[in-house]
């Protein structure tokens, strides 16, 4: 997990609560565990997803999820039950599983559970793609795996004005 935070401490417990938030998101939606991956490796060079949710009032950044293809295919059919092939479900399940998480994580810290939005996701599909943001007091990128797949987590804003955010 890579963690850059103002603050040490507040954000190794933010970072747990992405990873508590991930995990929930994962069992409740697809019946299945996501654990954090301890090696951060995953590149994602080859055909990807991503979804982006913004988050905006108590708290200005996004929410960013980024897999392989051969993950979102079963993301997909965990989502639907059934073998799926089609993109537009890996589409549908990612943007889903990222305004989940976005809510998930802001559900677990006070002030931004009753004070941040979270915007519909936007979802992003190609070979090599990069986003860029400009630099963030608050940024956590995690690794996790479910099965076989893998998926990225980035979390990105400033909470420069959130003092309860740890609380």
């Amino acid at each position: 997990m890579k963690l850059y935070v103002m603050n040490a401490a507040r954000g190794r417990g933010l970072a747990e609560r992405l990873n508590e938030a991930v995990d929930e998101v994962f069992q409740r939606m697809l019946g299945v565990r996501c654990t954090p991956m301890e090696a951060a490796g995953c590149t994602l060079r080859q055909e990807s997803f991503g979804a982006v949710a913004g988050f905006a009032g108590a708290m200005l950044g996004s929410c960013v999820l980024r897999m392989d293809r051969a993950s979102g295919l079963l993301l997909a059919e965990l989502l639907t039950g059934r073998e799926q092939t089609d993109e537009t479900k890996i589409h549908d399940g990612l943007g889903e599983m990222c305004s989940g998480i976005a809510r998930a994580w802001t559900g677990r810290v006070p002030r931004l559970a009753s004070g941040c939005m979270v915007s519909p996701p936007m979802v992003i599909a190609g070979y090599d793609y990069r986003l860029y943001w400009q630099l963030s007091p608050l940024q956590i990128q995690a690794q996790y795996q479910f099965g076989a797949a893998e998926v990225e987590v980035t979390l990105r804003g400033d909470l420069e004005n959130c003092s309860e955010a740890s609380g």
